[in-house]
């Protein structure tokens, strides 16, 4: 009977090369099916979040409305005066006069709003400046990435004051809606045209008072939610914008804080981006695939497809332009 014996030697199992390679090639088939997913998946999170931002910002325009009598305006006074409107317009914006209501009454309450824009003073005030050049987290959509570091988070060529006094503007993801008017006055050269200019103090041939909510001199027609004859659940009032393609785009100076449905919805001017008020890059952009949000008067928020047809779209955007339109 012969012994145990210690000379055998067990068989390791182990990958050859060819294995090897193969198992990564699956892996890798893997991660190229689920990036698109993963990657779709994290859009829909930034995209309801967006949409989260922008309902927070209506529903503050909205609540404004209760309060004033008159939904925020452009170029407001330090004291509104119904006896003499034009007394000491600050060039603020629309969506200053909300902040108290998005949880920043200390950011407004330290705002010096007495001067006149007219005269570089008001919103541009070199007390106001840490303020007004800061990034609001509600006035941002998380899907165009804009942070402090971006390069477009802060301008100072968004008007002619802050270009002249080096003024630091910080941009926004919304803006307001103006409506299907052309973005200047006769002989501006903008690709779509629309319906006559409304944005400066109504001056002829200039309309005194847009077909939207917002626009640059609205504190002459405060709208109110009783102006929404088209019906507030079929007016859009506020929507996406990209501060990349219009560098015009800052939420503290009226200018800055509107955009026109003249233009169709994503029109990029592609050869003119990054150049300073190109009138074909006044309109409403977003990051999203194929649309964009827009909140309505009623503060309901929905997505707006870049196919919309353009009546539908410039009707939406009216308050009483008698269109026969309601939302895709």
């Amino acid at each position: 009977m012969s012994g145990p014996s210690f000379c055998s030697k067990q068989r390791t199992s182990a990958f050859t090369l060819v294995e090897l390679l193969v198992v990564i090639a699956i892996i890798g088939i893997l991660v190229a099916l689920l990036l698109p997913a993963v990657q779709a998946a994290r859009e829909a999170a930034r995209r309801m979040q967006c949409s989260n931002n922008l309902r927070q910002v209506v529903l503050a325009s909205i609540a404004y409305e209760s309060q004033h009598g008159f939904l925020p305006v452009n170029f407001p006074q330090h004291k509104y005066d119904e006896d003499d409107p034009r007394l000491e317009p600050s060039g603020a914006s629309w969506m200053v006069g909300i902040l108290p209501l998005l949880e920043k009454g200390s950011s407004y309450n330290a705002l010096d709003l007495t001067g006149t824009a007219e005269s570089g003073r008001g919103i541009l005030n070199v007390q106001n400046r840490t303020i007004i050049g800061k990034l609001i987290p509600a006035y941002l959509c998380p899907s165009d990435s804009l942070t402090e570091d971006s390069p477009e988070a802060v301008r100072i060529d968004a008007w002619y004051f802050p270009r002249d006094y080096g003024c630091p503007l910080a941009t926004m993801n919304y803006a307001g809606v103006v409506g299907p008017h052309v973005p200047l006055g006769p002989g501006a050269p903008c690709t779509f045209p629309g319906l006559p200019y409304c944005n400066n103090l109504g001056s002829p041939p200039f309309l005194r008072e847009c077909t939207g909510t917002f626009w640059r001199h609205s504190y002459l027609v405060p709208p109110t939610i009783n102006s929404f004859e088209d019906g507030t659940s079929n007016t859009t009032i506020i929507g996406e914008v990209i501060p990349e393609y219009d560098h015009f785009k800052v939420w503290a100076l009226a200018n800055g804080s509107i955009a026109f449905t003249s233009i169709p919805l994503n029109y990029v001017d592609r050869e003119n981006v990054g150049a300073w008020l190109v009138l074909d890059n006044v309109g409403f952009h977003s990051r999203h695939p194929q649309g964009a949000n827009f909140a309505y008067a009623d503060g309901h928020v929905s997505f707006l497809d870049d196919s919309v047809d353009m009546d539908v779209y410039r009707g939406l955007s009216t308050r009483f332009g008698g269109e026969n339109v309601s939302p895709p």
